[in-house]
């Protein structure tokens, strides 16, 4: 468990030079460059799988410089060298798996884009829900305040504000570690999440006040106060939650920022939940119902019901990109596409040493054949599970860098005067 909440010598701090660095290093991983500048990507190294084909690929090839130099150099009697009098059967043998690699490699493109999907419907629906909440909340304390309530009434809502922060980050945070759980080559449980947590605390969010979240909403804080906590003329300009640079917890997962910390009871039942994300799905819910029911927040039920609507959504997209994590492409298939690809690996040196000729031409096309069909068969397996921890796989701990800075960002705006 990382946790920086309270100690000051720990906390993190982003330059305008460090955040322009971060995009540098983002706009570096774009491959579609114009003009001569595409070529660019023949030679990264970041994601690439050549490596990893082009030793099977040569080993094909080396089949067919032998074969060459047994014919040259007579080593090898003629009778045993291979003799085709058409290549139907290797043909055959490229038809049928040229068949089978694209159709896993569209069905891997479609579940690659569709994990993608629901990944950004189920944070979008939730910064939605919370975005409204946010707005029910300043609302209902503008009002209060109109009617001259105690600042007890004020005190409570901005306690639900800071807590629904808390969750709502919680929750995204958790299930992007309950897809990228369902990857881990070695047995990982879902547990590992109390130990990915990177809790931000006050410190770390200067400009954002936890004991009176509500003050700039009602006035209490001034324009010119918030530019001077916050260093920039908008005032509401958040830190950049990049985790990236920080070293990772373990093999292939990276810290999940969470925005809070967890209270002693939090942390129980947390450990003690089979479905985390559920319970504190539960908890959003039952606190925005009980602010509702006490009368703090004024809302009207039929309105307020939205909140509920949009927290349902975002379950169900998460519940869709959880199938995907968990339902692998069938074995049968993988096994006989496999058998297929190591079939090829011996024929096409052979085929093409019949057929083609030349001592330069056979290695080459052998080589060069060989890496297409398996390169295409190792993209396919590389991302038809999509929420993985490599390079090729979706950026899940980018975008949940920007879930929790968007939560922020709305945590602490404010709605401009309506000009009379």
């Amino acid at each position: 468990m990382v946790d920086k909440g309270n100690d000051s010598d720990n906390v993190t701090t982003f330059s305008a030079a460090e955040k322009s660095k971060n995009k540098l290093f983002h706009a570096s991983l774009r491959h579609d460059g114009r003009g001569v500048r595409f070529l660019k990507v023949l030679f990264r190294a970041r994601g690439s799988i050549i490596p990893r084909t082009v030793p099977v690929a040569i080993f094909s090839a080396s089949i067919s410089v032998f074969l060459m130099l047994a014919e040259r150099f007579t080593f090898v009697p003629k009778i045993m060298l291979p003799f085709l009098k058409h290549p139907i059967a290797v043909q055959m043998l490229a038809i049928v798996l040229g068949y089978v690699t694209v159709l896993r490699t569209n069905i891997a493109v479609d579940r690659y884009f569709e994990g993608m999907t629901n990944v950004q419907f189920f944070g979008s629906k939730w910064s939605d829900a919370y975005t409204q909440l946010c707005a029910f909340i300043r609302s209902s304390a503008k009002l209060h305040q109109m009617k001259g309530a105690g600042e007890n009434t004020i005190d409570n809502l901005a306690k639900l504000q800071i807590q629904l922060l808390h969750w709502f980050s919680m929750l995204h945070a958790l299930a992007i570690n309950e897809l990228q759980v369902t990857q881990c080559e070695v047995e990982c449980v879902e547990d590992v999440f109390m130990e990915r947590m990177e809790i931000v605390g006050p410190n770390e969010i200067p400009h954002l006040d936890f004991d009176k979240p509500l003050a700039y909403a009602l006035g209490s804080t001034t324009d010119n106060d918030r530019r001077s906590t916050v260093g920039g003329p908008a005032g509401i300009k958040t830190c950049n939650f990049a985790t990236h640079k920080r070293p990772e917890l373990m093999p292939g997962l990276s810290p999940l920022v969470v925005i809070g910390q967890p209270s002693d009871e939090e942390r129980s039942l947390l450990i003690q939940s089979e479905s985390k994300i559920d319970l504190v799905h539960s908890w959003i819910i039952e606190a925005v119902s009980c602010a509702s029911l006490q009368g703090f927040l004024l809302t009207q039920p039929p309105i307020l019901s939205r909140v509920y609507q949009e927290l349902s959504n975002g379950m169900l997209g998460f519940n869709q990109g959880y199938k995907i994590a968990l339902v692998q492409f069938p074995f049968a298939f993988a096994q006989m596409l496999t058998l297929f690809l190591v079939a090829f690996l011996f024929a096409c040196p052979i085929a093409v040493y019949v057929f083609t000729g030349g001592e330069f031409l056979t290695p080459a096309l052998t080589l060069f054949t060989v890496l297409g069909f398996w390169g295409i068969h190792e993209i396919a397996v590389e991302i038809e599970n999509p929420f993985g921890m490599s390079v090729n796989h979706l950026p899940l701990i980018e975008l949940h860098e920007t879930m929790t800075e968007t939560l922020v960002e709305v945590t602490i705006a404010k709605c401009p005067v309506l000009p009379k």
